[in-house]
């Protein structure tokens, strides 16, 4: 059983290597013992400012070497980090920080001079910022510096966190068009980084990619296995990550031994980057996670990529993974892949929709148990209860009811069935479409509004909105979606929008999603 935290984790692989690199970026790089000290000036910084253990600190900048000594010093003054989407939009941004009470902010970039909107009705204590602090809105009432200056300041010992204290908060699509908090404490975070660690061999000669932004829970293996064991990480910035075939060259430039993505950018640098000809450089193992994986697509990255050791990594944020499949030489092209067995450090089990456990062949909703489950929904304790309950066979301590339905194949793996809600992923994003339809209704000619996924062949699954105007009121679908992206992220904008006079209904009144999905398909939208 793990007893070291995040922190004690970093530290242990400074200690391997100081002068090593750490972090490298193409903006920059730091070595292990400049990552540690910064973070630890950092971390004093915050705690002068009166940010204690069990605050919670907001990081939105970009993805660079800077943001890892942001996130890390926070966790080493004892409070959790808060990644924002550098993407979102500051409404979103800010109704996330509002949420969870945030005691200190850094931010970066073009980002600055949205922040006096951000931080209107908040109260942190310290706002610290990478660039001109010129640039910067004005703050009342809270202390403002530099992430320079504080770089500059000495550091002072502190103590360190705890297994038990909280480590990170990500913010996830929610059914009631509020983004909910995953809370995860250093042990569940700890837990999941030494299962990859041990499972995969990983040491301080691996170099990891980090394409996922910090905001995705993917982040969690890419920054914190690596730094745990000594190795270094190269971040892929946004830009760099929407470009394929840079992508598949740079691969071998920076000597990536390990590759972890959503299975759309491995397609993408299949069908653009050139992948299947070039090879993938010195990776020894590629994990994947976020999404199904299309069976065709994923045969051909097997026969291209044969000696690389593939994994399929699942489970939803609650769980950091919590299934895992090693792909064999041959991958069937006809059928998808399973989600596998349960991690080694977790237990699993299924149960029948009246709460019984099942066994082998039986559809039945996924349960999880073990070290790697969050704590819960920062403050939100009833959908903590609804989702984190007592073992439901009588057992001690508590279980994670994922919602996935899965069926248990006679070699041990689970077969995925697909969600019993209406939580979908597209591009390795787990979206609620309750949050976007909340989106769709606030505007004023709105009076209903169904979202679905549509399937859209290897341009992958796509949000289709089919909205119902208000009486005498007209809908703009331009304005519309103009409307949705000044509230969300790009991602969860709906790519296919209709106005309908009236939506489907069951038999029970409810909308029929299905008889919408099937006449998407039917108009060939998809």
């Amino acid at each position: 059983m793990n007893t070291e935290t995040l922190v004690r984790m970093i530290r242990r692989g400074a200690a391997l290597d100081p002068t090593k690199t750490a972090v490298r970026s193409s903006g920059g790089e730091l070595a292990f013992a400049q990552l540690v000290d910064g973070a630890g000036r950092i971390a004093t910084a915050l705690a002068e400012a009166g940010v204690a253990r069990g605050d919670r600190v907001g990081i939105w900048m970009d993805k660079t070497p800077a943001c890892v000594q942001a996130v890390v010093g926070t966790m080493m003054a004892g409070a959790a980090y808060v990644p924002l989407d550098p993407k979102a939009p500051w409404r979103r941004c800010q109704s996330i920080l509002a949420d969870c009470g945030v005691a200190a902010v850094f931010a970066d970039g073009p980002r600055l001079a949205q922040l006096a909107d951000l931080l209107a009705g908040l109260a942190p204590r310290l706002l610290v910022v990478d660039g001109d602090p010129g640039a910067v809105g004005a703050a009342p009432g809270m202390a403002t510096t530099t992430l320079g200056e504080v770089l500059a300041r000495p550091g002072r010992e502190l103590p360190e966190p705890g297994l038990d204290d909280l480590a990170y908060i990500l913010y996830t699509s929610g059914s009631t068009g509020t983004p909910k908090g995953v809370v995860h404490t250093h042990r569940s975070g700890a837990d999941f980084v030494c299962w990859v660690r041990d499972t995969y061999g990983i040491t301080a000669d691996d170099v990891f990619s980090s394409h996922a932004p910090f905001h995705f829970d993917l982040s969690v293996c890419d920054l914190y296995v690596p730094l745990g064991c000594g190795a270094t990480v190269r971040l892929i910035s946004s830009l760099e990550a929407m470009l394929p075939p840079y992508l598949v060259r740079s691969v071998a430039e920076w000597g990536i031994t390990v590759w972890y993505s959503v299975p759309s950018i491995l397609i993408a640098m299949m069908e653009t980057g050139g992948l299947e000809t070039a090879g993938f450089g010195q990776v020894r193992i590629l994990f994947f996670a976020g999404e199904v994986f299309p069976a065709p697509q994923l045969q051909r990255l097997r026969r291209a990529l044969p000696g690389v050791r593939m994994a399929n990594l699942f489970g939803p944020t609650e769980t950091n993974v919590c299934t895992y499949y090693d792909l064999p030489p041959d991958v069937p092209a006809d059928r998808p892949i399973p989600i596998g067995k349960a991690c080694e450090n977790l237990e699993s089990f299924v149960l029948d929709d009246d709460g019984r456990e099942i066994g082998v062949g039986v559809e039945g909703t996924l349960w999880i148990k073990g070290g790697n489950l969050m704590s819960g929904y920062w403050n939100d304790p009833e959908r903590t209860a609804l989702t984190l309950k007592p073992d439901p066979r009588g057992g001690d301590g508590v279980a994670y009811c994922t919602g996935d339905r899965v069926r248990l194949q006679p070699d041990g793996d689970y077969e995925f069935l697909g969600r019993r809600d209406h939580m979908i992923k597209i591009r390795g994003f787990r979206i609620d479409t309750g949050e976007v339809e909340a989106a769709l209704a606030a505007q004023p000619a709105v009076l209903e509004a169904v979202v679905v996924a549509v399937a859209g062949g290897e341009a992958g699954t796509r949000l289709a909105a089919s909205v119902v105007p208000r009486a005498g009121a007209g809908v703009d679908v331009n304005e519309l979606r103009a409307f949705c992206a000044d509230r969300l992220p790009v991602y969860m904008v709906p790519e296919l929008i209709e106005v309908r006079d009236a939506l489907p209904r069951t038999s029970t009144g409810k909308a029929d999603r299905k008889a919408l999905q099937a006449a998407w398909s039917q108009e060939g939208n998809a």
